[in-house]
């Protein structure tokens, strides 16, 4: 009896193998952190150097960057520094004139004017400083002067207050020959306390009372800046500037 052939194998399957269910989400990490890594590597010098830039105002193995980090901070948390109280005089002045047809003529029935003054209005100035971080610092090796640049003090008009002591506000009224106090001299007695908020706010936006805010902020600032100032190098000024 003949013998019969050996079974011959089997042919490969000709479908390629499956990938591991992971292999995208591996390929698009990859990606991502190439993207991130590859800016960070070219940015690198130029941090360092502007570190080393900085680093050149403090003293010798002194940890400035803690320092100066938790000065940040405390300036943050204070958020809008109150650097002047100013007591500002108002005048507003109100004036009606008012003619009348009679006969097919326009008879003038004069001008009732009425002058209001109030004294001692507050208003306050603050500096802003929620956004605070170390780029706000910056140093010159030249002048030896490491500088911290902030919003200059602006007018907080929402911490206006306006006088309502009967002592301290004079009201003068010139009533028209023709006219009545109680209409139109009450009238614009009401319209000059009326506009008396946004007299107080224009007065306040003086460049007198700015740079006074100015120059307080200034020296509020240094004050609070004092535990980064006592680290300087000597001769190293500490400045604050207003943007």
């Amino acid at each position: 009896m003949a013998e019969e052939p050996p079974l011959e194998p089997a042919p490969p399957d000709a479908r390629p193998p499956r990938r591991p269910g992971w292999a995208w989400p591996v390929c698009v990490a990859a990606v991502l952190i190439v993207a991130i890594v590859a800016p960070l590597l070219f940015l690198g010098p130029c941090l360092r150097k502007a570190t080393l830039s900085f680093a050149e105002a403090f003293r010798p193995r002194v940890n400035f960057s803690t320092t100066v980090f938790d000065t940040l901070e405390s300036l943050k948390k204070t958020s809008r520094l109150v650097v002047l109280t100013a007591a500002i005089n108002v005048e507003v002045v109100e004036k009606s004139q008012k003619t009348q047809n009679l006969f097919g003529y326009e008879v003038d029935l004069g001008t009732t004017e009425v002058r209001l003054r109030a004294l001692e209005n507050k208003v306050q100035f603050f500096v802003a400083l929620t956004n605070l971080s170390a780029e706000n610092f910056t140093y010159d090796p030249d002048r030896k002067r490491l500088t911290l640049r902030v919003p200059r003090p602006v007018l907080d008009e929402d911490l206006v207050e306006v006088q309502s002591d009967p002592a301290k506000i004079e009201v003068q009224s010139k009533v028209g020959w023709a006219r009545l106090d109680k209409f139109s001299g009450k009238f614009l007695r009401t319209q000059a306390q009326a506009r008396m908020r946004s007299a107080v706010i224009h007065a306040g936006g003086n460049e007198a009372y700015v740079s006074q805010a100015i120059e307080q902020g200034r020296a509020s600032l240094k004050t609070l800046l004092r535990p980064v100032g006592d680290l300087l190098k000597p001769g190293v000024e500490l400045d604050v500037e207003f943007r």
